[in-house]
């Protein structure tokens, strides 16, 4: 069932739009919020990294569509952007992180937080869009038959 949909432009207080739009969508429908914290948290960084990496060298004015659908038991936010191709995959994966966040280094942090707080992420191309979908369980026990981190 889809709860809200909406198209922000690309710019920097439209990531704090889009989680405020994702809340709301969810209290109108009566979702329960102990499950958002996580989910909000992988979107706000996903929307962010989209707008610092994803929109340099483009002729198109950049967009990110958010879509907010409850399904079964799995409450999922598609995010779809016109900016540069990315897959959130090819990044290293970030295990070692030392004693200090200068060690971490730049690269693939957020993406790896996104990974780690959600039940299921899948990513792919669509019509010249970067397609994510995210997915949390929506009465706060994963189901780890339906978890695919892709």
């Amino acid at each position: 069932m889809l709860l809200g949909s909406r198209r922000f432009p690309v710019e920097l207080d439209s990531v704090t739009k889009a989680v405020e739009f994702i809340v709301s969508s969810c209290q109108s429908s009566g979702v329960e919020l102990h499950c958002l914290p996580r989910l909000l948290l992988a979107c706000d960084e996903l929307i962010t990294n989209i707008f610092y990496h994803g929109c340099h060298d483009t002729d198109q004015d950049p967009f990110v569509d958010v879509a907010i659908h409850l399904e079964s038991d799995f409450l999922s936010v598609r995010i779809e952007d016109n900016t540069r191709p990315f897959t959130p995959q090819s990044l290293p994966p970030r295990c070692n992180f030392g004693s200090s966040a200068q060690s971490i280094g730049t690269g693939g942090l957020g993406i790896y937080l996104v990974f780690q707080v959600l039940d299921c992420f899948e990513h792919h191309e669509e019509n010249n869009k970067n397609v994510n979908i995210l997915k949390i369980s929506a009465s706060g026990t994963a189901n780890p038959a339906h978890i695919r981190k892709t």
